[in-house]
């Protein structure tokens, strides 16, 4: 069976919601935690229907490569938004993604709000 590219949805389109300033990040292909962290995440995810998380990256993408039917990513920066569509149109998945973005105004490093 023929695998299909991932469907990431926004509330409203990436390309609207990152600034002229902005520039799209690469996603890494794995979630920044301990390798041990990762493996445990990992195990968990191939037998999980429906993968919830508070920021998108690596681990969107782990979840996307192993195929989890439904991922459900909040996330803070509209820059990551777009990085995470790129990625994860690059993958072969059967996942289905829906990013949303919780709007905190300019982020910084890790989505955490500008003015935090």
């Amino acid at each position: 069976m023929a695998k299909k590219a991932a469907s990431v949805v926004a509330a409203e389109s990436p390309e609207s919601l990152v600034s002229a300033q902005h520039v799209v990040p690469e996603i890494a292909d794995q979630p920044h935690m301990p390798k041990a962290v990762v493996a445990w995440l990992e195990d968990r995810l191939r037998d999980t229907q429906c993968f919830l998380e508070y920021g998108s990256g690596g681990s969107t993408r782990l979840a996307a490569s192993l195929n989890v039917p439904k991922i459900v990513s909040v996330e803070s920066d509209a820059a990551y938004i777009e990085g995470v569509r790129e990625a994860l149109a690059a993958l072969e998945t059967k996942s289905a993604c829906v990013v949303i973005h919780a709007d905190l105004g300019e982020t910084q490093n890790w989505g955490y709000p500008r003015d935090f």
